[in-house]
């Protein structure tokens, strides 16, 4: 969003074709950030808290009204379904929680507010 908000200020083209390149590249490796039932918060496969889960739809529904894309509305759906499901939210805090214990030193738990499966 940086390199589209400096191409906005100054109307550089070098950084909007810069912009337009990293949105290929974010395109062709979204499925690496997709779990099955949630998404991932980075590529070693850790499990995204409800507030990341959120903030990756919330960045890609951003992301497809600058640049409109198929691959985004497509993650966008995909991602929105997950959270609406009981298990897959239940699923995703019991990995995350497994992960959390593994490796503690990863993180903090803040963001599950009260843990409640079903919010």
């Amino acid at each position: 969003m940086g390199l589209y908000d400096y191409y906005l200020t100054f109307n550089n083209l070098k950084v909007k074709d810069l912009f337009i390149k990293t949105l290929l590249t974010l395109k062709k490796h979204l499925s690496d950030y997709d779990a099955g039932y949630w998404s991932y918060y980075d590529v070693r496969r850790h499990i995204s808290s409800p507030f990341y889960h959120n903030l990756h739809i919330a960045q890609l529904k951003a992301l497809n009204m600058i640049e409109p894309d198929e691959v985004f509305a497509y993650y966008i759906n995909k991602w929105s379904n997950y959270k609406k499901s009981t298990l897959n939210r239940c699923r995703a805090l019991l990995l995350k929680v497994y992960q959390k214990l593994k490796e503690p030193q990863e993180s903090t738990m803040n963001n599950w507010g009260n843990s409640k499966c079903d919010e």
